[in-house]
């Protein structure tokens, strides 16, 4: 099923790339707001290249429509935690190993919609 996306709905795959990344976005933010955890420097670093992805696949997807993100920015990369201290864990994971195993599979679709596509030409 996910194969057939890559040929039939790449606009819609690329869509759901960035809803996700926004998703994982807003887990940190609720993380960081709500349960009060500060995001280490590699957490800023990873939310900017969440951001980035996020818009290049949104506007990839949408063509030319853009998000509001100038007030979002500021409330995102703001923190001052430390890597070393887990203070969170799901299914035995840490925050960094989910965060890892998200970019993980968005680089494999990623690479797998460049690949199908490429070969389709």
């Amino acid at each position: 099923m996910l194969l057939s996306l890559f040929d039939t709905a790449p606009r819609r795959l690329l869509a759901w790339i960035s809803a996700v990344c926004v998703a994982l976005l807003a887990f940190g933010l609720y993380l960081q707001h709500g349960v009060g955890l500060e995001p280490c420097p590699m957490c800023i670093v990873q939310r900017y290249a969440l951001v980035l992805v996020a818009v290049v696949a949104g506007l990839t997807a949408l063509s030319s429509k853009k998000g509001p993100l100038k007030r979002a920015i500021p409330m995102i990369f703001k923190g001052s935690g430390d890597c070393t201290k887990i203070d969170w864990t799901f299914l035995g994971l840490s925050i960094a190993n989910w965060s890892f195993i998200s970019f993980g599979v968005i680089a494999l679709v990623a690479l797998m919609l460049v690949v199908r596509q490429a070969g389709r030409r």
